[in-house]
């Protein structure tokens, strides 16, 4: 049981970061709307990061599933650790995939702004 909460929270308090980065989508948002002045430069920009947010409250449900269904296996009396390794390795594979994801979100980000444009938006964020 102590187990199973335990992954719970890891999962829920930011398994791939989702959590801190749902605080900082509408932020950055925002931020591309103010600094990039080309409107279709700016519309794709805003796009990749709304489809990022996508992404991730997705990753992060997926993941709850999944930690669901592990605190319902580990309630069992004669669950073994066997028993459980499906489901830890499900939480790692999502996990692996939305950092690609989310990576694959910032490159493709890096190549619509311009190198002024990102120094801006990012400028708060360290």
């Amino acid at each position: 049981m102590i187990a199973a909460a335990v992954l719970s929270l890891s999962l829920l308090a930011g398994g791939n970061g989702a959590l801190g980065a749902q605080v900082f989508f509408p932020e950055m948002a925002a931020a591309i709307k103010k600094i990039v002045t080309d409107g279709a430069r700016a519309d794709a920009a805003v796009g990749i990061v709304e489809q990022s947010r996508k992404e991730s409250e997705a990753t992060v449900k997926r993941a709850a599933e999944v930690a669901k269904q592990f605190q319902k296996a580990d309630t069992k009396p004669d669950t073994v650790l066997a028993d459980l390794q499906p489901f830890l390795d499900s939480i790692a594979a999502e996990r692996q995939r939305g950092q690609k994801e989310s990576l694959d979100s910032v490159f493709a980000l890096k190549k619509t702004l311009t190198e002024d444009e990102w120094k801006a938006v990012f400028a708060g964020a360290k």
